[in-house]
């Protein structure tokens, strides 16, 4: 059975850091996961920030361990939510 929780805006500041630290954890290296392995998370929200050079945004993230597997809209996450994806709908 599918988990989802719907998280509000004060709660959304520590996903954030966990999202930031993740990132610079996935930038260490380490070995790389099976492409068709199910995400650990899934994010999903009106306004997550990539920070990226264009300065897009994006409405899903998918996480597997310490890597950010997917960004973009939930379409791009889908096929990577399993029976054990933990899937939380950010507040707006």
């Amino acid at each position: 059975m599918l988990r989802q929780e719907t998280l509000d805006s004060n709660s959304t500041k520590p996903i954030v850091a966990l999202l930031v630290s993740l990132s610079l954890l996935g930038c260490a290296g380490g070995s790389p996961m099976p492409i068709g392995a199910p995400a650990d998370i899934v994010l999903l929200g009106e306004h997550i920030h990539t920070v990226d050079s264009a300065n897009s945004g994006a409405t899903a993230v998918a996480l597997r361990g310490t890597q950010i597997v997917a960004v973009g809209d939930p379409e791009d996450v889908d096929a990577l939510i399993g029976e054990s994806t933990r899937v939380v709908e950010l507040g707006d």
